[in-house]
């Protein structure tokens, strides 16, 4: 959608990078000293005043020979963060963006945000020998939170350990920024064009930083992982990418909205005296007049509306299934995996242990992730056989704080970015084996997808699982050991 000027490689070695947009200083912090770090790059124009709601726009080729500093993280897009009582408020607030991700009590429009967001962030090994294959990930959140600086998603220990790969982590804009749903717009869901506009500033650009713009993996979680199933529809003629990681999420999980009749966007438009059902653009245009903080907050705050992607069938389509089968997608290589507990957070928080309802958890954890993971992993290998799944089983203390948590959602991230022992204490010897086991199994997909050694693919009917207690840190098992509440159809 996109277009970027080449670039020529600069040294790898050299914290000084020039890209298309303009010269950059990186930084190397004392804790990972092989790891080179560009925390703010943009990748697209403020999307502010007329540009609001617009799909992203190319930073201009800029000939400035001026450094640029790089070493400092972006501001998130504009997003309002609940104080609703909830794992992710009281236990584990490392896994929401890091400038109000520890204030418990007062949690709500994030006081780090701006409407200038479009920025991303790479962490690349020092002393390259070779063009390195590259992971762009995309933050979860419901489409509504995170952000490049998720302190549980830093994975620079991951780089620093490996020195095998490089990764690059994305802002998008979120909630009704990002997905307005109101006619209006041809463009509804600009948030994920936000997305495909960072996988284009990467196959551009990376070069310059030791990547190889042949070898890019799409990963994503949550959120993230259903945006990297969508974008493996959108434009999958030219997908960028050569395969796909979907942690905790796909198509089946939910989180779209059947059409685009703006009733949500018009309640907001309400609030602020801009509404007008019988001329959309100047209610659109009204809109555009309100700051973000106000629009995010009473968007976020109004009962009974939400915003997220909307089925328009040119980013979002109404049947996958039938894409599926009539291969109107990239049909690339591709990881579904879940966690064993990935619904505890989707419970109300309890009191006490003894108020959570396991029956329930497990219903939910079928039906949103281990039985839509088993769908997409069958319709996809239907066109193309490398298709793996994996499942996170591991509940260590200092990534679980109650022992209730289990394996939840979000958890394994901690483990593959190498950050498990970054808050509550240090990994002991068995925890750092199932981290360096996800890590590997992932980092052995980036590096080839079409061959990673061990892992049996999907038609095989066997699995990776990790860190189930009592077993290996990583070990094969049936996928009928984690897909018993599924149908298959």
């Amino acid at each position: 959608m996109l277009t970027h000027t080449p670039v020529q490689p600069a040294p790898h070695n050299d914290l000084v990078v020039t890209i298309s947009s303009g010269t950059y200083a990186g930084l190397i912090d004392g804790t990972t000293p092989d790891v080179r770090q560009w925390r703010r790059l943009p990748f697209g124009l403020p999307p502010v005043g007329e540009r609001r709601w617009l799909p992203p726009e190319p930073v201009e080729p800029n000939n400035d020979t001026r450094i640029q500093d790089a070493t400092k993280y972006p501001p998130s897009c504009p997003q309002y963060l609940t104080a609703a009582p909830s794992i992710w408020n009281f236990l584990v607030p490392q896994f929401t963006i890091a400038t109000v991700g520890q204030n418990k009590t007062a949690r709500a429009y994030a006081n780090s945000a701006s409407e200038d967001c479009l920025y991303l962030a790479v962490w690349a090994p020092r002393r390259q020998r070779e063009r390195l294959p590259v992971i762009m990930f995309i933050t979860g959140g419901a489409f509504v939170n995170g952000g490049v600086d998720v302190p549980y998603q830093i994975p620079a220990q991951w780089v620093q350990r490996t020195r095998s790969h490089i990764v690059v982590t994305i802002n998008y804009r979120l909630g009704i920024m990002g997905f307005p749903g109101t006619p209006a717009l041809d463009q509804v869901n600009v948030g994920l064009w936000d997305q495909r506009a960072a996988l284009e500033w990467v196959r551009e650009s990376i070069a310059a930083f030791g990547g190889d713009p042949e070898k890019i993996t799409l990963w994503g979680q949550s959120a993230g992982a259903i945006s990297a199933e969508f974008q493996s529809f959108i434009e999958y003629d030219d997908p960028i990418a050569r395969g796909y990681v979907m942690t905790s999420g796909s198509f089946g999980s939910g989180f779209t909205s059947a059409n685009r009749t703006g009733l949500s966007f018009s309640a907001v438009a309400a609030h602020f005296g801009c509404r007008n059902s019988t001329a959309p653009a100047s209610e659109l245009a009204c809109m555009r007049q309100v700051p973000a903080e106000r629009l995010v907050t009473v968007a976020s705050t109004l009962p009974g509306i939400s915003f997220h992607p909307v089925q328009d069938n040119k980013t979002v389509f109404t049947d996958y299934v039938a894409r599926y089968k009539s291969g109107q997608f990239a049909h690339k290589p591709a990881i579904y995996s879940t966690n064993t507990n990935d619904a505890t957070g989707d419970l109300p928080f309890p009191p006490n242990p003894a108020s959570v309802n396991t029956t329930i958890e497990r219903i939910i954890t079928d039906k949103v992730y281990n039985c839509p993971a088993a769908t997409s992993s069958r319709l996809r290998s239907a066109f193309n056989p490398h298709v793996y799944r994996y499942q996170n089983a591991a509940n260590f203390s200092n990534v679980s704080p109650v022992p209730w948590l289990g394996a939840y959602h979000f958890s394994d991230l901690a483990y593959i970015f190498g950050t498990d022992p970054d808050f509550r204490g240090a990994s002991g010897a068995y925890e750092n084996e199932v981290s360096r086991g996800l890590q590997d199994l992932v980092g052995a997909f980036v590096r080839d997808p079409e061959g990673v050694p061990g892992w049996p693919v999907f038609g095989e009917g066997r699995m990776v699982r990790t860190g189930r207690v009592g077993g290996p840190a990583v070990e094969v098992v049936e996928e009928g050991v984690v897909d018993a509440g599924c149908s298959v159809d």
